[in-house]
Parts: C-alpha cells; sequence; structure tokens
C-alpha cells in the first residue's frame, strides 16, 4: 500500500488494517448491489461522492 501513495497524503493507507478496510467499503457496495439496494445506475450516479468519502476517510490519521 505504500507505494500508492509515496507522499503520505492519505494516512490510513499506511496503516496495518489499510487494505482490509479498503475492501469492507468495496464488499460493502457489492452486497448493496446484489441486495438491490442499489443498481448499476445508481452507484454509477454515486462514483464522484464515493470517491471523495474514500479519499477522506483515507486522509484520516490513525
Amino acid at each position: 500500500m505504500d507505494e500508492l501513495d509515496e507522499d503520505q497524503r492519505y494516512p490510513m493507507l499506511h496503516h496495518s488494517t489499510a487494505a482490509s478496510i479498503l475492501v469492507a467499503i468495496v464488499d460493502g457496495l457489492v452486497i448493496q448491489y446484489f441486495t438491490n439496494v442499489y443498481s448499476v445506475e445508481d452507484l454509477q450516479s454515486l462514483t464522484q461522492q464515493l470517491k471523495k468519502i474514500i479519499l477522506n476517510a483515507l486522509k484520516t490519521k490513525v
């Protein structure tokens, strides 16, 4: 994960649980898709908002 953020802009990426946190976010979205909470179109329309949310979460200092 360190290679993804050489400038250290996203402290969460450097934490030991970084991969688990990212997988949990993606898993949650996949589950919501398969349980018909979101359609493909819904997720496409939310892409920019989800991107901002995920990047802000990764900026969290741990």
